[in-house]
């Protein structure tokens, strides 16, 4: 089984010294960097005795399209009964779970058939932007999984060849019904203006 985690690390091997984090806190809070002030986590908030930064990244579009595509499905990781967990990305969980950061659960993305391999582990974050009064969702990518992991390239492909095939079918089926209802547009018509439900295919 292959994992691949997001943590973003200033090093190669082990986490952030708790110095060095605590530096680079101080300088985000001093130089006023709102959007890094908005993921760092105050003690308190969270099992953690100093404040810490989330040390993963948000999703990209390209990335979230990609796995909308390939993983429409998705649940609480409390639910999620398609398959094991690697060990691995049950300690990346824990540890999201610890930060208290996403208040808006964990949730693996994933197929349901057994044709995509790469389960995706996300946070899901709701908070309110200075200055507004509406709340957004923001989405944190922190783990996935397979037996081989494929590339985003190689995703990519697969993506495009499964969307196009869905898009082809659902036009099909469209045009389908709207050259049916061409055909009887006049009784269509009849049928509407006397109240009855006409489908419009679009």
């Amino acid at each position: 089984m292959e994992v691949e985690t997001f943590e973003v690390l200033e090093r190669e091997t082990g986490e952030q010294a708790p110095e060095m984090e605590a530096e680079a806190i101080e300088i985000i809070e001093a130089l006023g960097l709102t959007g890094q002030q908005g993921l760092i986590v105050e003690p308190g908030e969270a099992e953690v005795a100093v404040k810490t930064r989330i040390p993963y990244r948000k999703i990209k579009a390209d990335e979230e399209a990609i796995y909308k595509v390939l993983c429409p499905s998705s649940c609480l990781i409390e639910e999620y009964e398609a398959g094991p967990i690697p060990l691995r990305v049950l300690q990346v969980a824990a540890h999201a779970k610890e930060l208290d950061f996403f208040n808006e659960g964990l949730h693996v993305c994933y197929a349901p058939d057994v044709q995509t391999k790469d389960p995706l582990l996300v946070g899901h974050r709701k908070s309110i932007p200075a200055g507004t009064t509406w709340a957004r969702t923001e989405t944190f990518i922190l783990a996935r999984w397979g037996d081989v992991l494929l590339s985003m390239e190689e995703l990519y492909e697969l993506a495009k060849e499964k969307w196009m095939e869905t898009t082809k079918g659902a036009c099909v089926k469209v045009k389908a019904e709207t050259d049916i209802l061409l055909a009887s547009l006049e009784a269509a018509a009849i049928r509407h203006l006397a109240g009855e439900h006409v489908h419009i295919p679009y």
